[in-house]
This record gives C-alpha cells, sequence and structure tokens, in this order.
C-alpha cells in the first residue's frame, strides 16, 4: 500500500493503516527522541506526542509520501521542547 492509501484508510477510520504506519515509523521515532539525551519515559512522551499530532495534522497532510520526514521533523521538534523544559 502506498503512503497515500495508508493515509487516506487512516483517515477513513481503517485501524489496519493506523497500525501500519505505527509499525513502519515508531522505532525511527524512539530514535530521534533518544538522540536527544531523552529518558525513556521522556521519549516515550515524546513518540505519544508526535502521533498526537499526526492525527490532529493528518487531514492537513500535503504530500503523503512525505509523512516520514514529516514525523521525524515532528519528534525532533517535540524532543526539543521537551529537553528545553528541563
Amino acid at each position: 500500500m502506498s503512503d497515500q492509501q495508508t493515509i487516506d484508510a487512516a483517515l477513513a477510520g481503517d485501524q489496519t493503516a493506523w497500525d501500519a504506519l505505527v509499525t513502519r515509523f515508531s522505532g525511527r521515532l524512539w530514535s530521534v527522541a533518544r538522540a536527544h539525551g531523552l529518558s525513556a519515559a521522556d521519549a516515550a512522551d515524546v513518540v505519544q506526542g508526535t502521533w498526537l499530532r499526526l492525527v490532529e495534522s493528518l487531514h492537513t497532510i500535503r504530500d503523503p509520501e512525505r509523512i516520514g520526514s514529516w514525523l521525524l521533523t515532528t519528534a525532533r521538534r517535540e524532543a526539543s521542547l521537551l529537553s528545553r523544559r528541563w
């Protein structure tokens, strides 16, 4: 399934499509969070926050083929914001 098809299915409420996105990108999101020197708990917050941002923004994604870049950029921003709080 292409990224476009996966996103369209996720928007339609297809749990399998969401699961596919999570499976495909979660490891990379964790890597980004941990690369910022965050604890496991804080990294989990970053990953969860990133997925939440996707849920909130999925309907506005203009280039579904770049969803991976969008997720990684969002994770970097989330990690940066969290690390600045300390």
